[in-house]
């Protein structure tokens, strides 16, 4: 199974109105927070990290996206959806209450590679270091994008070269180990020399975490549990004969 994960990151409230506004969003939609929850309590895992005004959070029900909406709207402060999607690459969307205010990417030619769209995904590292209050150098490098992943002929000009340089090295022992482990995307290295992840890969979004002051909260955080009720979901639209059929076997029953 893909790696899949979603945090949600919040900026500029204490942990106290943090708390209530989930409090009062899961309230609102008729679901309930069982605060310091031990295992046996009604419904699912809700984690939470605090740092002064830098909270993570997570909850395991998908899709719960729904929910921190409501939560950001509630507290009206610059908040933040990071995901890692399916083992592939890392994204996120920038939110300052219920107002959208953009997006990043770091590999959006997976869903489109229209360049529009993938520009529309570059990010804007500037806005996002204010609003986060956070150094621009401290963030800037992970909002380069990774590229397009390498082809066939460019990977075994790359065995090549290192291959030259290494003669002792046997080239088939050489390419068999490379395909192990070979870069997948053009951008190569790390964003920050003391990072644990490299572009082109999706746990990427952890050292982007660590630099706006959030942790993983399923390995430092607090452990609730919280009760939702499942979100609605718009009725499918109906043809003219879809409805006509459904009125006909109204009548006739």
């Amino acid at each position: 199974m893909a790696d899949r994960l979603t945090l949600t990151l919040f900026k500029g409230c204490s942990a106290s109105e943090l708390r209530d506004a989930i409090d009062q969003s899961a309230l609102e939609c008729g679901g309930k927070v069982f605060w310091k929850a031990g295992k046996g309590s009604p419904g699912v895992y809700l984690g939470l990290y605090h740092n002064d005004t830098t909270h993570s959070a997570i909850v395991y029900q998908e899709p719960a996206s729904w929910f921190f909406d409501k939560v950001g709207g509630r507290l009206d402060i610059p908040w933040m959806e990071l995901r890692g999607q399916e083992g592939s690459h890392w994204d996120y969307s920038l939110m300052k209450g219920s107002e959208s205010l953009g997006a990043y990417s770091s590999y959006p030619q997976y869903w489109d590679d229209d360049p529009e769209f993938v520009k529309s995904h570059e990010g804007d590292p500037e806005l996002l270091a204010k609003l986060w209050d956070v150094p621009l150098e401290k963030i800037d490098r992970y909002h380069l994008q990774w590229g397009e992943m390498l082809s066939e002929s460019e990977f075994s000009l790359t065995v090549e070269k290192i291959h030259s340089e290494h003669v002792t090295v046997e080239r088939n022992d050489l390419e068999t180990l490379l395909k192990g482990a070979r870069p997948k995307y053009a951008r190569q290295g790390k964003a920050y020399p003391h990072d644990k992840h490299e572009y082109g890969d999706h746990w990427q979004m952890m050292d982007f975490l660590h630099a706006l002051g959030g942790q993983d909260p399923r390995d430092e955080g607090d452990r609730h549990h919280i009760v939702l009720p499942e979100p609605k979901r718009p009725s499918p639209k109906l043809s003219w004969f879809q409805r006509l059929s459904r009125a006909w076997r109204r009548m006739t029953r």
